[in-house]
């Protein structure tokens, strides 16, 4: 897996295959514009995540489900330590610890492809042990914001928000954050 700028404003979430065949897993847009109010209300938020998204969810289960539709990810891409997800009338939410497993170089990075990887996961949260056939990994990224500092690639933990946006039949909608603690 590759993270693959297109120009200032575009990002493809790319892989190659054994015979040369590009595949594209997402694409998105970077807005680089200042975040300062956000982030101020982010980060007095990130006690708020931990205290009102309360149902625990065991990562191990997450991963089993995934791997029951067909998708087994190797033990460098179960990067979910810690999972946690809150559906009410009027949001869904999922939050989470992702931790690299230890070794893997993460250099170079804004965010390391296993751990942009592993948000994309981490939605099967949502719907884990609700109905194995409702069980949806990937829809679409409606808004990803990496709220960073300097070293933001070489922390140890990292601390995501998915606030599920739409729910349709096949595939999920997410606005996604990604914080230090």
């Amino acid at each position: 897996m590759r993270f693959v700028l297109r120009g200032e404003s575009r990002f493809e979430i790319q892989s190659t295959s054994a015979t040369g065949k590009v595949t594209v897993h997402a694409e998105g847009g970077i807005d680089k514009r200042s975040k300062v109010a956000e982030s101020r209300m982010v980060v007095q938020d990130l006690e708020s995540f931990r205290q009102r998204i309360d149902e625990v969810v065991d990562p191990a289960d997450v991963y089993a489900a995934i791997d029951g539709v067909g998708l087994w990810l190797c033990p460098m891409f179960q990067v979910a330590k810690q999972l946690w997800r809150k559906e009410t009338e009027s949001s869904n939410e999922v939050f989470g610890k992702l931790v690299l497993e230890p070794g893997v170089p993460n250099i170079g990075y804004v965010l390391h492809p296993a751990l942009f990887d592993g948000t994309i996961h981490t939605l099967g949260t949502a719907s884990v042990g609700k109905n194995v056939n409702d069980l949806k990994i990937f829809g679409g990224v409606g808004r990803v914001t990496v709220l960073q500092q300097e070293n933001f690639s070489q922390l140890e933990e990292y601390w995501i928000r998915l606030d599920i946006t739409e729910k349709l039949e096949a595939s999920e909608t997410f606005d996604l954050t990604v914080m230090n603690s």
